[in-house]
């Protein structure tokens, strides 16, 4: 018979991955909601080819500095909570300033904006996730973001559909701003569930808050686990050491080139 206890736990855990992966969804939602926005807003803003095809594409040049903030430390000197939210800001304010915008120059401001949240997005969620699952299931469960991406393109496009002139009965001209205004539905989500998302683990156990540690591990895995887990942790950080010469060792850098 299965322990309650275990159950418990690893609802508790999937419950956390969930909400980390709401950032996953958006990674997907934001890149593709303007698929089906496109035809309505070109005609809206009278785009030329060349414009059209910036604002379709400029939320890219967001997803560059993205990664860039977590690679220069954000993470690490605000914590993956902190960050999550940052995140969450990011894409709510770009939802609600592409669907306000009054012209093509405050539209693709805001995606960008959007971009930069999708380039946080690609990193911190799967690493909020890594660090609160157990070995044993970290694996799955951060594939668990990597189908809150793909899920949150198919949705995007069903949303796109539901919301044309010929479906909803929206004027062509104001349908495109409802389809970038959904994506707060889910960016509200997330910013409910991270008012219960614990801080991570590791995150702790760098700031030296190991009792906060034990804390989230303890109702993640249970006491016994979270003891074992949070020695694994200490160790790992003590023996963590990396430079950017790492990148062009053997192994790493097939991977680089790859990548």
């Amino acid at each position: 018979m299965d322990n309650p206890s275990s159950a418990t736990h690893g609802a508790y855990l999937y419950f956390l991955a969930f909400i980390a992966a709401v950032g996953g969804f958006l990674f997907g939602f934001d890149l593709s909601i303007v698929s089906g926005a496109e035809l309505f807003m070109t005609e809206h803003f009278q785009l030329t080819p060349e414009s059209r095809g910036f604002a379709v594409g400029c939320a890219v040049l967001g997803c560059l500095f993205g990664p860039l903030l977590i690679g220069l430390g954000l993470s690490d000197w605000l914590g993956r909570k902190k960050v999550l939210l940052i995140m969450a800001l990011l894409f709510g304010v770009s939802a609600v300033g592409t669907a306000l915008a009054r012209t093509i120059f405050e539209f693709n401001i805001f995606r960008i904006i959007g971009g930069i949240g999708v380039g946080v997005a690609s990193i911190v969620s799967p690493m909020y996730i890594a660090e609160i699952a157990p070995a044993k299931l970290r694996g799955r469960l951060v594939v668990v973001n990597q189908l809150a991406i793909v899920s949150g393109a198919l949705i995007s496009a069903i949303v796109a559909y539901a919301l044309t002139p010929d479906v909803s009965g929206i004027d062509a001209s104001q349908c495109w701003r409802w389809m970038f205004a959904s994506e707060c539905v889910p960016v509200i989500i997330l910013l409910f569930g991270l008012m219960v998302l614990p801080e991570s683990p590791r995150w702790l156990v760098q700031k030296g808050r190991r009792e906060e540690a034990r804390g989230v591990l303890t109702k993640v895995s249970g006491a016994e686990q979270a003891t074992r887990e949070l020695e694994e942790i200490g160790s790992a950080l003590e023996e963590e050491t990396g430079t950017i010469r790492d990148l062009v060792r053997p192994g790493i850098r097939i991977a680089l080139y790859i990548g």
